[in-house]
């Protein structure tokens, strides 16, 4: 969230770039999402952003780290 509110982007600017609906995007991310992000999903994101995929993941490592869910990297 932090990144898509820093570069000035809404919920539905995302949805409307990477074809997402906005209840699955809403819960990837609120952290909710319980399967595995496709390679794919996340590329549509990251160019919806314009940022890397390198960068979605160490936002992602961030918010696992900071829930203390970080040693449970199963579902990648």
């Amino acid at each position: 969230m932090d990144l898509r509110v820093g570069k000035n982007k809404r919920i539905r600017d995302i949805c409307e770039a990477t074809g997402i609906s906005r209840q699955h995007y809403g819960r990837i991310e609120s952290g909710v999402c319980l399967g595995r992000i496709s390679f794919r999903i996340m590329g549509l994101i990251a160019k919806a952003l314009s940022t890397s995929l390198d960068t979605i993941f160490e936002k992602e490592m961030e918010y696992l780290s900071s829930v203390g869910n970080i040693d449970d990297l199963s579902n990648y």
